[in-house]
C-alpha cells in the first residue's frame, strides 16, 4: 500500500511539473512575440513598400489650386449664378441675389477688388444685408492685372516718388544758394496694349451686368467699387451715364487723384 501510494504521488508530482512547464512556455511566448514587435518598431522607417503589379504603374498626381475658379464658384452658388456674354471674349460670372421686399428699391452692382472673385470680401458680404433692405445685389469679380500692366504700375509709382524727391531736393538746393541738381526719371515702359485690353474687358463686364439688371426691370442701378475697382466703376459711370449713384468702398487709385476729379466733373 505504501509503495502504491508513493507511486501515485510521484505521478501527480510529475504531472504538476509538466503543467508548470507548459504554463511557463505559454507566458514566455507572448513576451518573446512582444519583443519581436518592439524590435520591428525600432527599425528605421524606409517608407511605404513599393507597389507591385499594375498598381505600381499608376503615379500619384498632385494638384495645386490658387483659389476658387469660376466653374467651382458657379457650382457652389448655383442658385445665384449668372453668366454674362461679352461678345467675342469669354463670358463673365456674376452672382445675383434678389431683393426680399417687393417692390425693389433698386439694384446694387458691386465690382470686387482686384484679384477677387464675385463672392469674396465686401462684394460677397453685401448680398444678404442689402437684399433684406429691399435691394437686388449683383457682384462681379475683377481679374488680376496682366504682368506687363502690373510692372508698368510699379514703375509709374516709383517714377512719381522719384519726381517728388527730385523736386524737394531741388528746392532745398535753391534755398541754400547751391547748384541745382537735375534728376532724370527713367521713362515709363509702355504697356498700352495689355492695359487697354484689360480695361476693355472690365468695362464690357460692367456694361453687360447693367444691361442684365435693366432687362430684369430694375430702373435704379447703383454702382460700387471695392479697392482698386473704384477706378473702373468711376470710368464706366462717367462714360456711360447709366448709373444712378456711385459708391467707393475703401478705394485705391493708381497714380494721382487728378484723373478721378476730371472723370467726375461734378456729375456725382
Amino acid at each position: 500500500m505504501i509503495k502504491r501510494a508513493h507511486s501515485v504521488i510521484e505521478k501527480i508530482y510529475s504531472g504538476m511539473k509538466a503543467a508548470l512547464l507548459l504554463a511557463c512556455l505559454g507566458l514566455a511566448w507572448p513576451a518573446h512575440a512582444q519583443q519581436d514587435e518592439r524590435a520591428e518598431g525600432t527599425r528605421p522607417d524606409t517608407g511605404p513598400a513599393e507597389p507591385t503589379g499594375d498598381a505600381g504603374a499608376a503615379e500619384k498626381r498632385y494638384i495645386i489650386s490658387s483659389g476658387p475658379d469660376e466653374e467651382s464658384l458657379a457650382g457652389r452658388w448655383s442658385d445665384r449664378t449668372l453668366w454674362l456674354e461679352l461678345g467675342d471674349g469669354p463670358r463673365a460670372l456674376a452672382l445675383l441675389t434678389r431683393e426680399q421686399d417687393v417692390p425693389a428699391r433698386g439694384a446694387l452692382l458691386v465690382l470686387a477688388n482686384e484679384g477677387d472673385p464675385p463672392a469674396a470680401g465686401m462684394a460677397g458680404a453685401l448680398h444678404e444685408p442689402m437684399a433684406r433692405a429691399g435691394w437686388a445685389v449683383m457682384s462681379l469679380g475683377l481679374a488680376r492685372l496682366p504682368v506687363a500692366v502690373a510692372y508698368s504700375r510699379r514703375q509709374t509709382a516709383a517714377g512719381v516718388a522719384g519726381q517728388q524727391a527730385a523736386v524737394g531736393d531741388q528746392g532745398d538746393a535753391t534755398d541754400a544758394g547751391g547748384e541745382q541738381v537735375m534728376i532724370d526719371v527713367i521713362e515709363e515702359r509702355s504697356a498700352q496694349s495689355p492695359a487697354e485690353d484689360y480695361r476693355a474687358r472690365v468695362q464690357a463686364s460692367l456694361d453687360a451686368a447693367v444691361q442684365r439688371l435693366t432687362d430684369e426691370g430694375y430702373e435704379r442701378i447703383v454702382l460700387a467699387g471695392v479697392g482698386r475697382a473704384a477706378g473702373h466703376v468711376t470710368r464706366y459711370s462717367v462714360g456711360s451715364g447709366r448709373a444712378a449713384a456711385l459708391v467707393w468702398i475703401a478705394p485705391e487709385f493708381s497714380g494721382t487723384a487728378e484723373p478721378v476729379s476730371e472723370w467726375l466733373g461734378g456729375k456725382f
